[in-house]
């Protein structure tokens, strides 16, 4: 069976990830996963760095971005989504989305999700995101995400319910466990704590 992990941070998500992407992909190629998806925090900074990485251990690159959004707290897993690409126009997009959410920072998050095309996939552990973007995108490259720590059991029922396929993520932030330390203190500088 193949594994691959589809939503990774990695230093460029300041406050989430400790490790660069090199160390994501070594970690990854030890531990015989396949494809990582780099998904940092509302940009694409680390996805050169992770291109090359990923060709030299071997791993298929998926790129990535992790939209949260800002009215909700980071807490809860409402209004969250996570989008991949598909391809090189699905990268293309991913950047014109991160830019919109940098210059229109009140856009809704589901309206943005809405407009994308067949060259992204949408995940999301977000229920009510994932019924209004199935409304416009239907069913096709529109996940329910079962991420560890959030009530999935529920969502994969809600998600079949919809017509939704599920994948299980576990939002990898680090490249070795011993970065646990060095994450919470960037976590608590990030949250002025």
């Amino acid at each position: 069976m193949s594994t691959a992990h589809l939503h990774v941070h990695s230093w460029f998500s300041f406050g989430r990830g400790t490790a660069s992407p090199e160390a994501l992909c070594l970690s990854a190629a030890r531990q015989g996963i396949e494809a990582l998806a780099l998904t940092d925090l509302d940009g694409l900074y680390g996805v050169p760095d992770f291109l090359a990485a990923a060709h030299r251990h071997g791993i298929h690159p998926i790129v990535g971005a992790s939209l949260p959004d800002g009215g909700v707290p980071r807490s809860v897993a409402a209004g969250r989504a996570v989008v991949l690409a598909r391809d090189a126009q699905g990268w293309a997009e991913i950047a014109r989305l991160v830019s919109v959410r940098r210059t229109s920072p009140r856009a809704s998050l589901s309206s943005l999700l809405e407009g994308l095309s067949d060259h992204i996939w949408v995940m999301s552990p977000d229920p009510t995101l994932l019924k209004t973007v199935r409304r416009v995108r239907g069913t096709d490259r529109l996940l329910a995400e079962l991420r560890a720590g959030t009530p999935w059991e529920r969502l994969a029922d809600e998600a079949d319910a919809l017509g939704l396929r599920s994948v299980a993520t576990a939002g990898v932030h680090l490249s070795d466990p011993s970065e646990r330390p060095f994450q919470k203190l960037l976590l608590a500088v990030h949250e002025k704590r």
